[in-house]
């Protein structure tokens, strides 16, 4: 990868996490149906990520001829989905988190799990759902990166990288990082750390493709990331539903959940 195409990616991959966190945080009048919108649009986008992950796994990488590669593919779906488990677990146990702080003043009934803005006698509290998506998104940005470089790969002819589509994926990303904190201070330290998070694995597996790395391997990042990609729909789904609201028609979230995956898989 020559130094034109690294900063390219460094701002398409990485950067614009930023400015959709950015966005959210700046516009802070912006209606809750627009900003939970976001979410929405974030779940069909991984929905459509894990279709085309698993398409790059079985008929790329020709995942069913060997049972090596099967159990290669098994483990490292289980570890990556396990590892987010551990994560959820060991937060709520070892770090203080505001479990009882709502979301918003009208949804006084629903438990979102919003750091309020103060700290707790020297302990970090990452219980906040942005630390959530953005670790989500960071483990499975190294495979998303390496699935997504070998298919344009193979469609193209040529280890070119697709920097718009990159940007509109990651800008979204960003988006719904903030979804949960749109009311909220801004925190410069916070901010960096958070597109750091879900950025720089995702720059790491484009670079990784300029490696000569084994089939088995790759097989294990890309499954990895399936695996953590799989937890984290389970979590958009569970904050999609945590934003209904009962005199609000489902129909539409649905909707815009599907444009989301329509969109995103024409993208890819």
């Amino acid at each position: 990868m020559d130094l034109y195409n690294f900063i390219a990616l460094i701002f398409s991959g990485w950067l614009s996490i930023y400015f959709g966190i950015a966005f959210v945080l700046l516009f802070k009048s912006m209606k809750d149906e627009v900003i939970y919108s976001f979410l929405q649009i974030a779940l069909g986008m991984m929905l459509s990520h894990f279709v085309f992950i698993h398409n790059d796994i079985f008929s790329l990488l020709h995942l069913g001829k060997e049972f090596s590669q099967k159990m290669t593919f098994i483990i490292g779906f289980f570890i990556g989905g396990i590892v987010l488990m551990i994560y959820s677990a060991l937060k709520e146990s070892l770090f203080e988190g505001p479990a009882d702080a709502v979301m918003m003043e009208e949804f006084d009934h629903k438990s979102f799990f919003l750091d309020p803005g103060f700290t707790k006698k020297k302990r970090y509290n990452i219980y906040s759902l942005r630390y959530d998506l953005a670790i989500c998104y960071g483990l499975h940005g190294t495979g998303s990166a390496l699935a997504l470089s070998h298919m344009h790969e193979f469609h193209q002819g040529t280890a070119s990288i697709p920097f718009i589509m990159i940007f509109v994926q990651k800008l979204t990303e960003g988006l719904s990082i903030g979804a949960p904190i749109a009311r909220m201070n801004f925190d410069l330290k916070r901010f960096m750390f958070l597109g750091s998070i879900a950025g720089i694995p995702y720059v790491m597996g484009f670079v990784l493709t300029g490696f000569a790395i084994s089939l088995n391997i790759k097989i294990l990042i890309l499954s990895f990331a399936a695996g953590s990609l799989f937890y984290c729909l389970v979590m958009l789904a569970q904050m999609v539903y945590m934003t209904h609201r009962a005199d609000k028609n489902p129909l539409y979230k649905i909707s815009v959940i599907m444009a989301g995956f329509a969109a995103f898989s024409l993208l890819h």
